[in-house]
């Protein structure tokens, strides 16, 4: 059983991933309490079980066994270095998808801003998004104020 402070690298890997790709980015900018937690919490347990596959998958190599080792030699705790490999991933996993997001409109991130406006059905961010292609826009208030 890891210890429990080895859980955090994963969970903050999973906030880093969560706060920066495109897809995911505009929902927790809006999030709080909770939702901010769990997001996170689900993405960084998809990082550690990931981690946790290609350790398996590596332990033939040569070049794991020394890489195991001096993570073993400077942190001489138990399954840290899954939780940190996982860490790693989810710290650096959004850049690439993000730039895959290029090419593939669903991972846009336009597509991701026009998403979350859709959600939340806000009038005023509705027309604003509608009218960012526009010229010129005016608003005239009830008070007569332009």
């Amino acid at each position: 059983m890891p210890p429990f402070n080895a859980l955090f690298l994963p969970l903050l890997g999973g906030f880093i991933c969560v706060s920066l790709w495109y897809p995911t980015r505009y929902f927790t900018l809006r999030s709080d309490g909770y939702r901010l937690i769990f997001a996170a919490s689900i993405a960084g347990t998809c990082f550690l079980f990931l981690s946790c596959l290609l350790n398996s998958c590596c332990k033939p190599f040569f070049w794991y066994t020394h890489l195991y080792n001096l993570w073993r030699w400077v942190v001489p705790l138990e399954n840290t270095g899954r939780a940190a490999f996982a860490f790693l991933i989810g710290a650096s996993i959004w850049w690439p998808l993000n730039k895959l997001g290029n090419h593939v409109r669903v991972l846009s991130d336009q597509l991701a801003v026009d998403r979350v406006i859709r959600h939340k059905k806000d009038p005023l961010e509705t027309l604003l998004r509608e009218c960012l292609g526009w010229e010129m826009i005016s608003i005239t208030l009830k008070s007569g104020k332009v």
